[in-house]
Formats: structure tokens, sequence, C-alpha cells
């Protein structure tokens, strides 16, 4: 394909790994003079250390170093690597300190949501479960912090969302636990929850879920792994936490405290649109885009 094409490549964009470590060496080697960006979404092996050291697992460890190799050595090809999160650039400044990293996020849009007044409190975890994290997200919140919930919050609901949901996560259905799967829009679960809960124990990159639900005036209550790279404002920075008391704890403050959920909701909306506008982001690819640099 590559050998065919009349016109040269003047500029490519390569998402995920997957595409990267297929095609930046032949793109480079067929069109020498093309500008190349590959898009990592987020750093495998990052992720598979994590998980590894959670669940000390040898296997694990080799695997995440060999992804390491296989990572870096896809960007050396390329002439921008693109991240998510500014914890990414300072990781990839010590283990390649000659690549050129641009930290790019994606747009997020305001949405307007009503909350319903429901008899009693709910919140959701959400997230996609091909993802492994979010798996081991949603069976540790339903196992280990539900029970605090229920002593901080008597008849409080944990709504699982997300799609490609595997039996051992519907599994996890109780009363006061439901496992909603796959929803066409995400609306329809903000406009019935007080906050969502992002307890994710290990992972990388940008949580774009937590993201979406302060976008829509719904505070999030996240785990350090979950904020990593959001780099939060002070204000918004009481709802990272990470043992099970401490996130009941946060979580019915918030929903006893009308005044702080306020504080809480107007500082998410102005940090989202902050940060994460069309203008902004648009703004940020053209610089990475730019040819002839």
């Amino acid at each position: 394909m590559f050998r065919k094409r009349p016109v040269p490549f003047d500029l490519v964009y390569l998402h995920r790994y997957s595409n990267a470590s297929k095609y930046a060496g032949m793109i480079r080697q067929h069109f020498p003079k093309a500008r190349i960006l590959y898009s990592v979404a987020d750093l495998h092996f990052l992720r598979l250390e994590r998980q590894a050291e959670l669940e000390n697992d040898p296997v694990l460890r080799q695997k995440a170093e060999q992804m390491r190799r296989l990572e870096l050595g896809a960007m050396f090809f390329v002439d921008c690597v693109i991240v998510h999160s500014a914890a990414e650039a300072e990781l990839l400044a010590k283990l390649a300190p000659g690549v050129n990293v641009q930290v790019i996020p994606w747009t997020i849009e305001p949405r307007d949501i009503v909350t319903s007044d429901a008899g009693h409190p709910a919140v959701a975890f959400i997230g996609g479960y091909r993802h492994e994290p979010n798996i081991d997200a949603a069976k540790w919140a339903a196992q280990t912090l539900m029970p605090s919930l229920r002593k901080e919050l008597p008849g409080i609901e944990l709504l699982l969302v997300g799609s490609h949901m595997p039996a051992e996560v519907s599994a996890l259905a109780e009363k006061d636990i439901v496992p909603l799967g796959y929803v066409p829009s995400l609306d329809n679960v903000f406009d019935r929850v007080a906050l969502t809960i992002a307890p994710l124990r290990y992972g990388a990159g940008l949580k774009g879920k937590v993201l979406e639900s302060l976008a829509a005036g719904i505070p999030c209550v996240m785990t350090t792994v979950a904020a990593e790279g959001l780099d939060l404002p002070k204000a918004l920075q009481p709802l990272v936490v990470d043992e099970p008391q401490e996130i009941a704890a946060r979580v019915a403050k918030l929903c006893r405290d009308k005044a702080e959920y306020r504080r809480i909701v107007d500082a998410g909306k102005a940090y989202v649109s902050a940060n994460y506008s069309a203008q902004r982001i648009d703004g940020l690819l053209k610089q990475a885009c730019a040819l002839g640099t």
C-alpha cells in the first residue's frame, strides 16, 4: 500500500501501540519526510507494572518489562509522542529523554444534568469492562467499599455501568448493587445519582469517565490512581482518597453537606471548562501537527 501511493504523506497519526508497532517503522522507511504522531492512549507497561505489584505476579512483571521495551522502541520511530497527562510525560522524560512528548488530552463537552431527588442516595462506577482495571475496581467497590458505604449511608445504592460487562461483574448484584452494564447515554446515569466513584487500584493514563462526571456537575470521589494526570486544583483535591472508610466518609459528607456539594460541582465544571475545551485541545493538536518543526 505504501509503495503504491503516488503522493507521499506529509502527516501520519498513529493511535495506540498496536498500530505504532506495526506501521511506524514502515512509514518512516517509505516516507522519510513525513511527520509521524503517535498517541499512546495510555502506557500499557505502566498499567501492567502496577497490576503486577498489586497482585505480586512475577509473570506480569516480566510481561510489563517486555512491554516497556517495545513501547519505548516504537517511540523512537516517530516525531512526536502524544500522551494525555503530565504524569506520563514526566515518566517518559526519565525513561526516553530523546523522545519529543506532548501532553494533549481530549475534548470534554459540558452536560446539563438535572439530578433526581430520589428518596435514597445512589452512586455509580462507570467503566468499560474490556479494561481489566475496571473489572478489578467494580469488584473492589462491591466487596470492599460497599460495607463502609452502607454504614455511612444506609440505603445507598451502587450502580455498575459500562459496556462488555463480564459474568464476574454482573454476579456482584445484590439488592443495593445494580449491574446496569451498557447504557446508550450517560445522561441516564448522571440524572439518577448524587455522585460517581472511581475506585481504581491500578491503571495508567487519563480517566475519561471522571472528567465526564465532573463536566456533568456530578462530583467523583476517586483514588490516587484514578486522579493521576488530572492535575486537580486545590478545590477538587478533597475528592481524592484511597482507603474504603475514607471514600465512604467523603461520599457521605458530599451527600449531606449541600454547600460543600455545590462548591465541588462548581469547581469541577470550571476545571473541565478551563482544561478540556475544544478550543484548547485544537490548539495543542495544531502545535503537535506543525510540519517543518
